[in-house]
């Protein structure tokens, strides 16, 4: 069964092709169950509230609450589909791309290469998912991003060459919210070396790196720990010396408590470079002491 939809009463859908499949034990119960969906052009507006409700514009309240008649549904493909988020708390997010999800007896499994748009900054994702009963397991992929694209809108901060990519997995709970998290990011070349740019002063960044883990106690929205398993960053100043520093630490909250310990460790540094990576107006009153 093949069927196009230019739009549903007003809703924020709407897509340029579908092709449906339909089970056929429900068809001899004399039921149309569809078993596999392919949508193409697929196109949907989404609005999430400060309370982090995300609602279909239109759908009037307490609508889409399951469909019995989806109970056969078996596997979904979305190819060149546009999905928009009009966020109360980000501004508006767009992800273009597919998406390929299978129904199994566990629960589901899918994967989607999507281009997210947020703030004039693009960033190709390659996503993997898992959903079980106890949880939901994504493992994320980006692709890599340009230092000076990344920084754009950071103020008092800007970038010039090399590239920053990484992975993450996350952890959900059935209803979605999250429990663990680790996110694995590094810097490398580009059309030339990194270089961060800290209100008007240059610092070359030669090699970054980092592990980030987090962890949620089930029905809260604040991680109950952070922890920088490590970041290395290896820096080159104007008189050709290089310094490599590592951090590592753990923040932990205890309801409205937070205590954080950590350490930094630093190779070596010229005192003579030491005004390049303690940008002026950052100094205080310690800078023109030392």
């Amino acid at each position: 069964l093949s069927v196009a939809v230019t739009s549903m009463a007003g809703l924020g859908i709407s897509t340029g092709a579908a092709d449906i499949t339909l089970g056929k034990n429900a068809l001899g119960r004399g039921a149309a169950e569809p078993f596999d969906i392919t949508l193409a052009g697929l196109q949907l507006h989404l609005q999430r509230s400060e309370t982090g409700q995300v609602e279909l514009p239109g759908l009037p309240s307490g609508a889409g609450g399951g469909d019995p008649t989806l109970g056969g549904l078996r596997h979904v493909r979305l190819t060149d589909a546009v999905v928009t988020l009009d966020d109360a708390r980000f501004g508006t997010i767009e992800a273009r791309g597919t998406l390929d999800a299978t129904r199994t007896a566990a629960g589901f499994e899918g994967a989607a290469q999507l281009a997210i748009t947020q703030g004039g900054i693009t960033a190709g994702i390659g996503a993997i998912a898992t959903v079980r009963n106890s949880a939901t397991t994504v493992a994320i992929t980006v692709d890599p991003v340009e230092l000076g694209t990344l920084l754009a809108s950071v103020p008092h901060v800007a970038g010039t060459g090399g590239v920053l990519g990484g992975t993450a997995q996350l952890t959900l709970s059935p209803a979605l919210e999250p429990l663990a998290l680790r996110l694995d990011v590094s810097l490398g070349p580009g059309q030339g070396p990194g270089q961060v740019v800290l209100d008007g002063v240059p610092v070359r960044v030669e090699r970054l790196s980092t592990t980030l883990t987090a962890r949620w106690d089930p029905g809260d929205r604040r991680p109950a720990q952070i922890g920088l398993t490590r970041v290395t960053a290896t820096v080159a100043a104007a008189s050709g010396a290089r310094s490599t520093a590592e951090l590592s630490g753990q923040l932990t909250r205890v309801g409205e408590q937070v205590t954080a310990a950590g350490t930094l460790r630093l190779d070596r540094m010229a005192l003579a470079d030491l005004s390049q990576f303690w940008p002026e107006p950052w100094g205080g009153h310690a800078r023109p002491w030392i």
